[in-house]
């Protein structure tokens, strides 16, 4: 959020205009709201968003760089699937042991 008096733009009269479709502008009380929104094919994309109140302009530009996540093929996708498995044994080995040395106590105790 950028604030349209630091800017030095008037909040009663302002407009924001983005030359992208990728990038959503709006006036949100008194801020200038830019979000990137979904769909950018390109890893790297820039834009602009001009801000005019009262004759006066200021133009923003976005310079956006997509960072795709790393992706996991073959044994990589398969370990991280097989680790996720052993968690869920484990917990479940986990409570079993606890519920039973619970049972435990209540049979001593009593």
């Amino acid at each position: 959020m950028l604030s349209l008096t630091e800017l030095g733009l008037d909040t009663r009269a302002a407009t924001v205009t983005c030359d992208v479709p990728w990038l959503d502008c709006a006036i949100v009380g008194r801020s200038v709201r830019l979000v990137a929104t979904a769909g950018r094919k390109a890893s790297r994309q820039r834009g602009s968003a001009r801000i005019s109140s009262q004759g006066r302009s200021v133009m923003i530009t976005v310079d956006l760089q997509v960072a795709s996540p790393p992706r996991q093929t073959g044994s990589a996708a398969s370990t991280g699937r097989q680790e996720a498995g052993w968690t869920v044994a484990r917990a479940v080995t986990v409570g079993l042991v606890l519920g039973l040395l619970l049972f435990l106590a209540f049979v001593i105790a009593s």
